[in-house]
């Protein structure tokens, strides 16, 4: 099997993935030597793998439930003139697989649209809440099986479009206004110690 892109490649197996009810991840890559072009790149199952132990301290009461079991199931692509060809293959899972439409709501086939973001935007600057758009983009879709994705999906996109719109500029002058009350209140408090002396 061949593919033009890297990209190409992680499409047909996270189509391959919904098909059969799991969810894909990127792993490892490597890269052709003092250049950005992707020499290997692995696709694995989501559920590859063991997390790394939590190395905060013990205060915490809530921890993540484990999702994560070994599971071996994976892609490997690499690069050979110009295209993109597999070399490996693993097709066993260790774990039970999403059935029916319950494989939509797994995190990689989950994506909301530019112009489902577009919409949301566009009814948050009127006042519209984000609970209220998506249940309208839920009807509008024919309930939410047809929308693509989730309400936390659509709530991390618009956070991280907006955190993307802060300008330098705008903490800049928050930093600025900070120096100069912290030189006022300095000025004040030995304007107050001059004249009780």
């Amino acid at each position: 099997m061949q593919f033009l892109s890297e990209e190409e490649a992680y499409l047909f197996y996270n189509k391959y993935a919904y098909s059969l009810g799991f969810s894909i991840r990127r792993g490892n890559q490597h890269k052709v030597k003092n250049s950005s072009t992707i020499q290997q790149r692995t696709f694995t199952c989501s559920r590859q793998g063991v997390r790394a132990e939590d190395k905060r301290e013990e205060k915490f009461n809530y921890s993540r439930p484990e999702t994560r079991c070994g599971c071996d199931a994976r892609m490997k692509i690499s690069l050979t003139n110009g295209i993109y060809y597999v070399y490996e293959f693993k097709e066993a899972h260790n774990h039970s697989l999403a059935t029916g439409n319950m494989s939509q709501y797994l995190r990689s086939h989950r994506k909301v649209t530019e112009a489902q973001l577009a919409n949301a935007e566009v009814a948050k600057s009127v006042g519209i809440s984000n609970k209220a758009t998506i249940d309208l983009m839920t009807k509008e879709a024919c309930g939410p099986e047809n929308l693509g994705f989730i309400s936390t999906d659509m709530k991390n996109r618009l956070y991280s479009k907006r955190t993307l719109k802060a300008k330098v500029g705008d903490t800049g002058g928050v930093l600025e206004w900070r120096r100069r009350f912290q030189k006022m209140s300095i000025f004040f408090i030995q304007f107050k110690l001059m004249r009780m002396i």
